[in-house]
């Protein structure tokens, strides 16, 4: 294997010269990529450069994209090559230091700008071989690639998401299971939505044997951690964020909690400031909450926990708190309008098996999520062996027989 160097950035890169092409300049139908020093790429009818090049904000904040292939880019975007190194290489080491970048490279009173000659000045350590530099940037594009593939598989499981769930809670699942349709079902407009002719429509008090809030007053928080006490910034859709909560004496709890302990399949919805969140209480542990969050303990011979909870986080659901919220500079729910709120109300076995179809897209949605973690954690991983040398790629080498 061959040796790492030490190099000053300046000493491996090529500029290219300052563009005069304002972002206002950019076209609506060119054929070539247009950089700016934001997020957005946008298109320009001619190019400026071609090859692989290095583009860098240089007023606000660090931004760095790579790109290969003929280009142009604004005025206000610093725009780099290397014949002595990858210039891919370079895009991911400059990637790894973008937050020192940003913090010391980046000065000025007002809006900030990048110091290119300092910028010029850092010195860092690579394989002195171009192969081994530009196998190490291949590594880290394919962890991109990876990457890109499952943000975009997320997106587009969010969007069937989304649209089966308006499905479902407007047209359900007939005995057979198919999405019911106007053309081959009956439907009925009831107390103003339109829903398929088996299902009703109630008020939530008609279907909910309690509707009630949290604690109103003689919170003490205690240091002993006996017992979680939540806020309403601890309430988002399907999850409770229980690392945002504060924590009260047991004693405490017994006198601010009662009539309002926590059961399995309770439901907590917002209803103050970031109103609208609803969460399925799903563990048997002690805790207790705010007057922010409202709890509904739903009638489950008409109604189950999930469908409500489905329901209210919907986007029909978000629509219908923000009918309901009232107020200025907060607005609120209050109890007596939440008693009002409209639920479409299919049969039991209904709202299970609409429960189900919607729970197996968010699985889907889920896993992927889980699956980006990993592999952006990789890539980290990835960036901080490779880039420093703590980990070394094999070149395969290739031998040249004279004929």
């Amino acid at each position: 294997m061959g040796k790492w160097i030490e190099q000053s950035l300046g000493s491996l890169i090529v500029e290219e010269k300052k563009s005069t092409i304002q972002v206002q300049g950019a076209s609506n139908y060119g054929g070539y990529l247009f950089f700016t020093s934001g997020d957005n790429v946008l298109v320009h009818d001619e190019f400026l450069v071609d090859g692989e090049k290095l583009f860098l904000a240089t007023g606000g904040k660090a931004n760095i994209k790579f790109y290969n292939g003929k280009a142009a880019y604004s005025t206000d975007t610093y725009v780099i090559g290397s014949e002595k190194a990858s210039t891919l290489y370079l895009y991911y080491y400059l990637l790894n230091q973008i937050d020192f970048i940003n913090s010391n490279l980046f000065t000025g009173s007002g809006l900030k700008h990048l110091q290119k000659n300092d910028f010029k000045k850092l010195r860092f350590t690579l394989p002195e071989d171009k192969p081994e530099q530009t196998h190490i940037a291949q590594i880290l594009s394919t962890a991109d690639k990876a990457i890109a593939q499952t943000e975009a598989l997320i997106a587009k499981y969010h969007r069937i998401k989304t649209g089966l769930m308006q499905d479902l809670l407007t047209k359900g699942i007939d005995e057979h299971g198919n999405i019911r349709s106007e053309q081959t079902h009956r439907f009925k407009t009831e107390k103003g939505l339109r829903v398929p002719e088996e299902w009703e429509v109630k008020e939530l008090d008609a279907v909910c044997k309690k509707i009630s809030d949290g604690a109103h007053q003689g919170v003490v928080f205690d240091d002993q951690k006996d017992v979680p006490f939540l806020f309403v910034s601890c309430i988002k859709p399907n999850q409770i964020l229980w690392e945002n909560c504060a924590w009260i004496g047991f004693d405490n709890y017994l006198i601010v909690s009662k009539g309002k302990e926590p059961v399995r399949g309770m439901v907590l919805y917002s209803v103050v400031g970031s109103y609208g969140n609803a969460v399925t209480v799903e563990i048997d542990e002690l805790f207790t909450f705010q007057r922010h969050i409202a709890f509904l303990i739903p009638d489950e011979k008409s109604l189950s926990s999930e469908f409500l909870t489905l329901f209210l986080n919907s986007e029909k659901g978000k629509r219908n708190a923000d009918d309901l919220a009232t107020g200025n500079a907060q607005k609120t729910i209050t109890l007596t309008a939440l008693r009002t709120f409209l639920i479409p109300l299919p049969k039991p076995d209904e709202q299970k098996r609409i429960f189900q179809k919607v729970k197996a897209a968010s699985d889907l949605v889920r896993d992927n999520q889980k699956h980006l973690s990993k592999l952006q954690s990789l890539k980290t991983g990835l960036m901080q062996d490779l880039l420093s040398g703590k980990v070394r790629v094999k070149i395969k080498e290739e031998t040249l027989v004279n004929p």
